[in-house]
């Protein structure tokens, strides 16, 4: 049970991360275009 709290814990903080740097990235227009075509 504790590790699966600590796994869950981690991709918690990952997807915090994650978030973040996209929401970094959307601050430059040019990888903000390359989203856009993909």
């Amino acid at each position: 049970m504790d590790s699966n709290q600590d796994y869950h814990l981690v991709s918690y903080f990952v997807y915090r991360s994650v978030s973040k740097a996209i929401a970094s990235t959307r601050a430059t227009p040019q990888l903000h275009k390359t989203l856009q075509v993909v």
